[in-house]
């Protein structure tokens, strides 16, 4: 029903029901501030369709008008990929992704804030999980220099 190519550009190339509905790119650091904007302006009233709908129209070159011309049965496939590969784990209030920048400068990634929210949030979270591992060996090898002593 949903046929997904992933491309080296970290986009999505998506055909539902034989019908080409176009690319679409990873969420990145700088949609954030649109989702945080888009929730200030709604509140909780803003229902979850429409702000799928809002993200799709954003994170695609979809004619959005297809997309909801599609069958329910089909839009219901579409939505639940793209929530899952494209959203899931990887929305954040922008405090978060902010605090999150900070240590990834901090750790000397050598780069500004500005250059990190051009990034794929995959390559984003990636990084973080990097940094992760590093603390914890750094910490796990001071606490083994300690015991020796």
């Amino acid at each position: 029903m949903i046929e997904v190519s992933e491309n080296e550009d970290f986009t999505y190339s998506v055909t539902v029901m034989g019908v080409f509905l176009g690319e679409f790119r990873e969420l990145t650091p700088k949609d954030l501030y649109f989702v945080e904007a888009l929730k200030k302006e709604h509140g909780d009233d803003l229902p979850e369709t429409e702000f799928l709908m809002e993200m799709i129209s954003r994170l695609s070159e979809c004619d959005m008008e297809t997309v909801l011309d599609l069958p329910v049965q089909t839009f219901r496939v579409l939505v639940r990929w793209f929530t899952k590969e494209v959203l899931e784990g990887k929305v954040m209030t922008v405090y978060q992704w902010l605090e999150i920048a900070f240590h990834l400068c901090k750790q000397r990634w050598d780069e500004s804030v500005e250059w990190l929210e051009t990034l794929p949030m995959s390559k984003v979270l990636t990084m973080v999980d990097i940094m992760s591992k590093f603390a914890e060996r750094q910490s796990s090898e001071m606490k083994k220099s300690t015991r020796r002593k």
